[in-house]
């Protein structure tokens, strides 16, 4: 049997069919949210193998509860109607929390084909037709003029549900990515219950997360534990791992204790994505599946749990290092070209023995780089390499000598970084005298900051100010501030650092509050200095006595700081004097 229906449109049509799928894979997800609140419990797509297929569609197939030829005239060619006001925020049959609630995600296969066929079965009759896409953008303004031929025929045998064929596939379009696909579904779907999805037959799991997968066993009372570390950090609070019992989980997501583990980063932990299953857990569910904690059986898998993720999280720490250690490699080899070249091969063994030190799991990211940049900063003491020397020596085999010069190189090592960090504090001591003196000159800190970079954080401890950034700022600050302006010539440090990008430092007295007015004057340096260096980026730091607490960390300009000098030695000191706590642990005989 044939008939014609029509589009019946709502809302404001315009406004939502203009708002756009950030990739094929997203849209392809709205047709797998329609198949969610269909009740459907398997979902099977097939997506072209390659771009040679002959045939090259994609197909979404749903054993959901389907549609009848009335419901898809008045609901599903009913355009953009407000599903949870009409039909509630919950399924009809399997009471799930409605996913589709705009009313037009069913045409997003459009963004993908130019037709899109739709057969559904409901109480033995399928029901077919198709949208077309150049019909459908034909009537926009007028889509209830448009005639939808709907086919239906008696199936008494046919299951319910519905699949969504997305034909003439224009051949220079980008086909739907497998793994992007499989890793936004398992994101969303992962961890439903009754809720299977296949893709080209193969279904989606925990590993399609991405990153570097994990998994143990516990054969004696049969424990399964299978988690992914992500390459970044999982938002929308659906990290952690999730206990499985006889297929249905119990709770939410958590860390099994690691979050305790005082040494194991809170953002490292926001890459764990996975499950453990634990049949054997089922007599100690609640009625409304809640699990006791108590027992000695859930405490056994907390405890397994605990231990592989453990051993996982610092196994995945030990491979963060090595990337910061490549991160860093551009500013290693720009400091070891200061020294002589007889003396290099041995300054990169002292780093690497650093770096190899860091890898117990202890330090986080900013911890790691302070204390490279100040090891980097001891190696052109001729001490060390003195300890080197007999350490290279002794690979004849000689055990004891070889004993003796680690163990001095132990103590050199820290001694040499202890009393840099010391030096360090002790800079700031008077740096701190001059900032509280309300006599001090902008010109007065600039002279005591230039050598001294480091101050202002790891990330520009490796700059220095050159000649030619130093020529820049003095045929600037000539050219624009002339007779009686220049006592009002702003008093700037520009530092180049690695690449293309450079920090503009602007110092104003101790003993004034830092305004909006300096933020700006500040960017109008910016603009005027970019005239010689084009291609850089320039980031600004204003320093003064004070930011005024009016002033909204939001709505300053990006890459752009106001801070206090007391704010900056602060943060210095802090950052010293951990490290010299870090270092304070006995030397073993």
């Amino acid at each position: 049997m044939s008939k014609t229906a029509n589009f019946i449109v709502e809302g404001r049509l315009t406004q939502l069919l203009g708002e756009n799928y950030s990739s094929v894979e997203h849209a392809l997800k709205e047709l797998v949210d329609n198949a969610w609140d269909a009740d459907a419990e398997n979902v099977h797509i097939t997506l072209p193998r390659s771009i040679a297929d002959a045939e090259r569609f994609v197909s979404i197939k749903d054993d959901g509860i389907g549609m009848s030829e009335e419901s898809i005239e008045n609901e599903y060619l009913r355009i953009a109607r407000d599903r949870v006001s009409s039909k509630g925020e919950k399924t009809e049959l399997k009471d799930r929390l409605v996913k589709g609630r705009k009313g037009i995600g069913k045409f997003a296969g459009l963004l993908l084909a130019d037709r899109m066929r739709v057969v559904t079965t409901r109480n033995g009759k399928t029901t077919q037709f198709d949208i077309v896409k150049g019909d459908f953008l034909a009537h926009h303004d007028n889509l209830t003029s448009q005639d939808i031929n709907l086919i239906t025929s008696a199936n008494k045998n046919a299951d319910n549900g519905t699949e969504i064929i997305l034909n003439d596939i224009d051949i220079l379009s980008i086909d739907p990515n497998y793994d992007k696909l499989r890793q936004l579904l398992i994101m969303e779907y992962g961890r439903e219950d009754n809720f299977n999805i296949f893709i080209n037959n193969n279904s989606i799991k925990v590993e399609d997360i991405g990153g570097k997968n994990y998994r143990f066993s516990e054969a004696n009372y049969g424990i399964d534990l299978n988690f992914n570390i992500a390459g970044k950090e999982i938002k929308n609070k659906k990290s952690g791992i999730v206990l499985r019992v006889k297929g249905k989980i119990i709770g939410k997501p958590n860390y099994w204790g690691i979050e305790d583990v005082n040494y194991i980063h809170s953002k490292l932990l926001k890459k764990v994505y996975g499950e453990v299953n634990a049949d054997f857990l089922e007599k100690h569910t609640t009625n409304s599946w809640g699990i006791l904690e108590s027992t000695v059986d859930y405490l056994t898998v907390e405890e397994f749990v605990r231990e592989k993720l453990l051993f996982a999280l610092e196994d995945s720490f030990k491979a963060y290092i090595q990337f910061t250690k490549k991160q860093l490699e551009i500013e290693i080899k720009k400091q070891l070209e200061k020294l002589p070249e007889y003396k290099r091969e041995k300054a990169l063994r002292l780093i690497d023995k650093v770096l190899t030190g860091l890898s117990d799991g202890r330090h986080n990211e900013q911890q790691i780089k302070n204390i490279i940049a100040v090891t980097i900063s001891a190696l052109e003491n001729d001490d060390y390499y003195d300890i080197i020397e007999r350490i290279a020596q002794a690979s004849d085999g000689s055990i004891e000598i070889f004993a003796s010069a680690l163990r001095e190189f132990g103590i050199l090592d820290i001694s040499l970084i202890a009393n840099q960090a010391t030096a360090r504090l002790n800079f700031l001591e008077k740096l701190q005298s001059l900032v509280d003196n309300e006599n001090t000159l902008e010109k007065d800190l600039h002279t005591a900051l230039e050598k001294n970079m480091w101050v202002f954080g790891v990330a520009y401890s490796l700059m220095s100010s050159n000649q030619t950034t130093n020529h820049i700022v003095e045929k600037y600050l000539g050219e624009k501030f002339k007779g009686g302006r220049a006592n009002k010539r702003p008093d700037l440090l520009l530092n180049s650092g690695i690449g293309d990008k450079m920090l503009l430092i602007e110092f104003k007295k101790p003993s004034l509050q830092l305004e909006r007015e300096h933020e700006a004057q500040a960017t109008e340096y910016r603009d005027d200095l970019l005239l010689y260096f084009p291609n850089k980026a320039i980031d600004i730091l204003v320093i003064g006595k004070k930011v005024n607490p009016k002033i909204s960390v939001q709505q300053t300009q990006p890459n752009l700081k106001l801070m206090g000098f007391t704010e900056l030695i602060l943060n210095a000191r802090n950052e010293l004097e951990w490290l010299l706590n870090s270092l304070a642990t006995p030397i073993k005989e």
